[in-house]
C-alpha cells in the first residue's frame, strides 16, 4: 500500500455479510447482504478470524444491488438476542412496529424483541457483529434484515 491509502483494517469497515463456517470445494454459495448497508464500489473478501490455516481461495465473486429496495426479508433466530449493540430499546406492541420502528429510524441494522415483555431493542453494527455476541436466552428473538 502507498502512503496514502492504508490495508483495511478488520471490523472497521461496513461488512455485508459473513459464511458461518467453511465452504467444499466446487460449492457455490450466496450470502445475503445487510439491507441498511450504503453503496459501496469494491467488495472485501477476507477469511475467518479463526481460520485454522489462514488460506482463503475464491474463484468468482459477483455483487448485485436489490432490484427492489423496499424487497427485505427479516430472518428470526430465535431464542437468541445481539449484546453489544444496542442503539436504544423502546416498548412494541408488535416485532412487526418494532421491525417498522427500526426501519424508520435510518442507522438500525437488527433488532431483539421480547414477546413477553413487548422490549424492542434497535441494533447498530454497520461494520457486521461478532458472533460470540449473540446469547441464549428463550424469552428474546433476533432480527436481521436482508435483501432477497
Amino acid at each position: 500500500m502507498d502512503s496514502v491509502r492504508s490495508a483495511p483494517v478488520r471490523d472497521n469497515y461496513p461488512m455485508c455479510a459473513t459464511w458461518p463456517g467453511s465452504v467444499k470445494l466446487g460449492v457455490k454459495v450466496e450470502l445475503k447482504c445487510n439491507a441498511n448497508l450504503p453503496k459501496f464500489r469494491y467488495l472485501i473478501a477476507q477469511a475467518g478470524a479463526n481460520s485454522l490455516d489462514g488460506s482463503f481461495t475464491i474463484c468468482e465473486l459477483e455483487a448485485y444491488e436489490p432490484v427492489n429496495k423496499d424487497s427485505l426479508i427479516w430472518k428470526r433466530q430465535a431464542g437468541t438476542y445481539l449484546t453489544g449493540y444496542k442503539m436504544t430499546s423502546l416498548k412494541s406492541r408488535s416485532v412487526m412496529q418494532c421491525v417498522n420502528r427500526c426501519r424508520h429510524s435510518g442507522q438500525c441494522d437488527s433488532i431483539n424483541f421480547n414477546v413477553g415483555s413487548l422490549t424492542c431493542q434497535l441494533n447498530k453494527h454497520a461494520n457486521g457483529y461478532s458472533p460470540k455476541k449473540l446469547t441464549n436466552n428463550v424469552d428474546w428473538s433476533f432480527y436481521t434484515a436482508y435483501y432477497y
